[in-house]
């Protein structure tokens, strides 16, 4: 998955989520609760689809930024530091 499909997938689940409250009476109650099932199945399914985009955010974009500061941190502690001296002749 590329990074715009993982920015898609996390604006899809912040709609599922919000839909129905947005939207209340496209949802009518229809529970022993009178809660409606459709409601439910996009509050459960909303924050599903936000973790399946972060974690690709995370693997293609954090994850190798995370890498290469670890990596520039590790170089930056092996190389001496370099006195930055004119030399005159």
């Amino acid at each position: 998955m590329n990074t715009a499909n993982a920015f898609a997938f996390l604006l899809l689940g912040v709609t599922l989520f919000l839909l129905p409250e947005l939207w209340p009476q496209v949802f009518a109650p229809n529970g022993l609760t009178g809660d409606s099932t459709q409601a439910l199945w996009l509050k459960c399914m909303g924050p599903v689809q936000v973790a399946v985009g972060l974690h690709a955010l995370f693997l293609n974009e954090i994850r190798p930024l995370w890498q290469l500061a670890g990596a520039w941190q590790t170089v930056m502690e092996r190389e001496p530091e370099l006195d930055l001296v004119a030399v005159t002749s």
